[in-house]
């Protein structure tokens, strides 16, 4: 457990680094705002793939076990904050599901270039 709460920290802490850093760009009139809106998104899905990857190669065997645990905690966070703060609409459900067939694609990914190279 403890394995995976270090992959979310990794998550969550390149989504909030990238999210200010194309935020200051967006405040300076850098990227408009519709780019902004895209970039949210692959930031997101780049550092859930990047941190599956990792704790695919870390793992043994079956990568998509160890991608769809990270996936349905980073869900599982993501789903609580969402009815706390926010309103649970459909797209948001689309969302969770890309981020979470990346994080399984992510961690298959890294088993199998791990046995690759092994």
């Amino acid at each position: 457990m403890l394995n995976y709460l270090k992959y979310l920290l990794y998550i969550i802490g390149s989504t909030i680094g990238g999210i200010i850093i194309f935020t200051i760009f967006n405040y300076f009139g850098i990227i408009s705002s519709d780019i902004f809106k895209i970039l949210k998104i692959i930031i997101v899905i780049s550092s859930t793939f990047i941190s599956a990857y990792l704790l695919g190669a870390k793992s043994k065997n079956k990568g998509y076990l160890e991608g769809l645990k990270l996936g349905g905690l980073l869900i599982f966070i993501l789903l609580l904050l969402n009815l706390i703060f926010g309103t649970f609409k459909f797209p948001v459900l689309l969302y969770y599901l890309i981020i979470l067939v990346t994080s399984i694609l992510g961690s298959m990914v890294g088993i199998n270039l791990k046995r690759n190279n092994s």
